[in-house]
């Protein structure tokens, strides 16, 4: 009688720790980790996915680059490098093909809304359009190897590299600016990472590794929750299963911010700068070099941006978020440093100040990108500050 009196006492000690386990759990989970994967779907929430541009992927030689293409299937080379190439419906190898290189708002210069969000049209085809307005009879393709985040001396390397593999081009257009001198003050500083390296490049590797998977793919997950996901109907069991996956995150996260062993530790924001600014020059120079060998023209635009004092009659800085942007104290202290007086390119268009005297909404966020009207004033300001050069451009294929 003792041992069965037993017996129920320790089931019922038993149930009852149980019970205020899961409670407990409950209050825990709910706290500090989320909701419960039985109230909402959980492995759908943002916060569970690896935090990555599941997009890039690492490049041995221009730093990072795309696996999802559009439509390249009319250039002859096998690896996964550009976003979209225009042409022309009457397009032929013997007409022009016009190279852009640079950032975001570079990419956004050539049929490559897709960028940032498909269901917007900003830049759509600006470019091509523009330049159908000035030559309407004209033939050309455009090839778009421009991409979010680059900074020199990437468009120098990937000019440099896409003649190596044969993409044969007559004209390069570098729009830039913005990248060279916010990103290495705001991302590689902070993360010990030189600034001639790809803007945030240990988050780029550590993006690519874990890339493509949900955690529950993730070897340091926990096997309960692939081989017996009922467990995850029982709070203590969730806990259990959370707690991993939170040390899971913190691993790969300790991964993204931990330097790269080419970093140096004794870089500092004078150094950073000073440093961006050479390397922003020597590229653009060492293109130019490039191309002028091969009798190529190249133009060197520098980009706006509404950080830059006095260049923008803003009329909703609110919206654009202003005040506490990573970008904004270095394009503010920093952006006229960068001098035309530095390039040896014949063809530079410093359009920093292209819109000091528009009162229209053109920036479309808090970053730097432009909607349709900004990215139409830019291509037609490189088309007619270089008329030129697209005249004999266009002249040579008749």
């Amino acid at each position: 009688m003792n041992l069965i009196r037993n017996l129920k006492v320790l089931v019922y000690v038993i149930s009852i720790t149980f019970v205020l386990l899961n409670l407990g759990s409950i209050y825990f989970v709910q706290k500090n980790l989320g909701n419960w994967s039985f109230m909402t779907k959980y492995d759908n929430q943002e916060r569970l996915k690896t935090p990555s541009d599941i997009f890039n992927y690492p490049h041995p030689f221009l730093g990072y680059s795309r696996t999802n293409l559009e439509k390249t299937s009319d250039t002859k080379f096998s690896e996964n490098l550009f976003w979209e190439v225009y042409k022309t419906k009457g397009f032929t190898q013997d007409d022009p093909t016009i190279l852009i290189v640079g950032g975001s708002v570079a990419s956004h210069l050539s049929n490559n809304s897709a960028d940032h969000d498909r269901n917007f049209s900003f830049g759509k085809n600006a470019f091509a359009n523009t330049l159908i307005d000035f030559f309407p009879n004209s033939e050309f393709r455009i090839i778009n190897a421009a991409y979010g985040g680059k900074k020199q001396p990437q468009q120098y390397l990937t000019t440099v590299y896409l003649d190596l593999i044969g993409v044969k081009y007559d004209l390069v257009i570098n729009l830039d600016g913005f990248n060279e001198i916010a990103l290495p003050l705001s991302e590689n500083l902070p993360q010990k990472i030189l600034p001639i390296y790809p803007r945030s490049y240990n988050g780029q590797l550590a993006a690519y590794a874990t890339s493509g998977f949900s955690v529950r793919e993730q070897s340091c997950y926990l096997d309960t929750h692939d081989k017996l996901s009922i467990y995850l109907k029982v709070p203590i069991f969730e806990l259990l299963d959370r707690l991993k996956f939170e040390k899971c995150m913190g691993l790969i996260d300790k991964v993204k911010k931990s330097p790269l062993p080419f970093g140096d530790y004794s870089y500092n924001e004078a150094l950073t700068l000073e440093d961006s600014i050479s390397i922003w020059s020597e590229s653009s120079n060492k293109t130019y070099d490039f191309l002028t060998g091969k009798k190529i023209a190249y133009i060197h635009a520098i980009q706006p941006n509404q950080y830059l004092p006095n260049s923008k009659k803003l009329i909703n800085k609110k919206f654009l978020g202003l005040e506490n942007h990573a970008y904004g104290k270095s394009i503010k202290n920093y952006y006229t440093r960068l001098e035309t007086k530095m390039l040896r390119a014949d063809l530079v268009s410093d359009l920093r100040y292209l819109f000091i005297n528009n009162e229209e909404g053109l920036y479309r966020d808090s970053c730097c990108h432009l909607n349709d009207t900004g990215m139409k004033m830019i291509s037609k300001r490189i088309i007619s500050d270089h008329k030129p050069a697209f005249n004999s451009l266009f002249e040579k294929s008749r």
